[in-house]
């Protein structure tokens, strides 16, 4: 067998070594799997770089259903250990992406999957994911929404309603892709009032997130990607005249 049938390598990168004299340790053969794994080409630099980054491993265990290119995964490694210095900046990527699988985000999305702040991005969805998994909110969540009934409303086609579980609070901000998510504590806890807001000719279809203050306030309305279509500006404005309107009738009320 000959050195290529051996190690795997291809001749130029084989020529290299040998120019070089470089150490073909097993991190770097490591690296030349990966790059095979994924079927992509490489010089020796990027066997080395990826060796020495000690990302190998960790880049291996990245969900074959992520489709980034293993030098684009080593660029963005690099920019992200430049913002947050962490013992291993490829293992957390790794984990924050299973998060998103478990959390049925969107892979494909590269918005999703290769986040400005990783760490954050990360600690966020660590956040969603114990939510996900631990039901103990349910319970407050539940009888908080009983006293909210006056954030139950309706009115120009538009539905409104509180959340009344963790996990679908966690839904909502994943189908939006907002931080709703991550406010399940704080309202749980009482600290602040979230509702869904839907169109009535599709309830089950997350469409803007609503968060007041205890006292009442509008704090914010929030659709797809934080955003506001404009063609569904004239829908809220007169929604959001109808609901103060009511508001204004009940306090004359009770007066």
């Amino acid at each position: 067998k000959t050195a290529k049938d051996v190690l795997g390598l291809t001749p130029q990168v084989l020529k290299e070594v040998k120019a070089r004299k470089v150490v073909l340790n097993r991190d770097i053969m490591m690296a030349r799997a990966a790059f095979d794994q994924r079927n992509e080409p490489y010089c020796l630099d990027d066997l080395c770089e990826l060796a020495r980054n000690k990302d190998v491993k960790s880049i291996m265990e990245i969900d074959e259903r992520v489709k980034i290119k293993i030098k684009r995964m080593m660029n963005y490694l690099n920019k992200q250990r430049k913002k947050t210095p962490i013992t291993s900046t490829a293992g957390e990527w790794r984990d924050y992406l299973k998060q998103c699988i478990e959390l049925g985000m969107d892979i494909t999305d590269e918005s999703i999957t290769m986040p400005s702040d990783l760490h954050a991005a990360h600690q966020e969805l660590t956040r969603r994911v114990e939510y996900k998994r631990n039901a103990e909110f349910d319970d407050q969540i539940k009888k908080r929404a009983e006293k909210l009934k006056e954030y139950q409303f309706s009115a120009e086609g538009v539905l409104m309603r509180p959340f009344v579980t963790g996990n679908e609070i966690i839904d909502e901000g994943t189908a939006l892709h907002h931080c709703v998510g991550g406010y399940v504590k704080r309202y749980a806890d009482g600290w602040t009032i979230l509702c869904a807001l839907r169109r009535i000719d599709a309830p089950e279809t997350p469409w803007h997130t609503v968060e007041f203050t205890t006292e009442g306030r509008l704090v914010q309305c929030r659709g797809l990607r934080n955003m506001t279509r404009e063609e569904d500006k004239p829908l809220l404005d007169a929604f959001w005249a109808a609901f103060e309107e009511h508001r204004t009738k009940k306090v004359r009320k009770s007066a």
